[in-house]
């Protein structure tokens, strides 16, 4: 009787090896990039930020973990996981002397990160200091992250389809005052994206003109009990 339940306490231990090399050796892990939850999810078993990263790793042995040093223009460190416990890993690195990383990396702190690099964008003319005006050009001006390189802008004005340029800068004009929600996306050469938004309230009307007290102000100065922006 001791000798069968020793069998089924062996074949159990084996049955958890086995499920363990499954869950952290199967083929279906991601690659470098994919999203993740936890470590046992990627191919080189690091999780950081949502994101594998580290099965590329250039190290002259197995692993580096007091064992063996990592190649030239490789660093061994300790990476924080999301879900896990950190563990020691080869990563390379960039700027300086080292070099720059692989298109489908980028440069964090000195350290290639998988996937294309965050960034934002940043109004330069807004808040305004005067309100733009109807059936006259109304200016947005952009500006991304330094060191980002954007390819396409699209804009979005709310009174008309979005617009696409190439530049940080465009106008558009409205046709009559009002609350227009404004968008504008970003698309760099990496494949990142980022946006930014504003709420633009045109007004409209000139002294001694018509206007609407319940709609967009006067350009020149209150919209009187006659409605005419006095």
């Amino acid at each position: 009787m001791l000798h069968g339940r020793r069998s089924r306490l062996g074949v159990v231990a084996v049955s958890i090896v086995a499920l363990i090399w499954l869950v952290t050796c199967s083929s279906t892990q991601g690659a470098d990039g994919a999203s993740c939850e936890k470590s046992a999810e990627c191919k080189s078993l690091h999780c950081t930020a949502g994101v594998c990263e580290g099965s590329d790793c250039k190290c002259q042995g197995a692993d580096c973990r007091g064992r063996s040093t990592c190649d030239e223009g490789w660093l061994c460190t300790r990476i924080a996981a999301t879900t896990d416990t950190a563990l020691p890993q080869c990563r390379q690195q960039c700027g300086g002397t080292s070099g720059a990383c692989p298109s489908d990396k980028h440069c964090d702190n000195g350290i290639c990160r998988a996937g294309a690099q965050a960034f934002s964008l940043t109004w330069l003319n807004i808040p305004r200091s005067r309100a733009c005006g109807s059936r006259v050009p109304c200016e947005y001006i952009v500006k991304p992250t330094d060191g980002i390189t954007v390819d396409k802008y699209t804009w979005t004005f709310g009174d008309a389809p979005p617009v696409e340029t190439t530049e940080a800068t465009t106008t558009n004009t409205y046709a009559t005052g009002g609350t227009f929600a404004v968008k504008v996306e970003a698309h760099a050469t990496t494949g990142a994206v980022a946006d930014l938004t504003t709420t633009e309230i045109v007004c409209d009307g000139v002294l001694g003109g018509a206007c609407d007290p319940s709609g967009a102000p006067c350009c020149e100065g209150t919209c009187g009990p006659q409605s005419t922006c006095k």
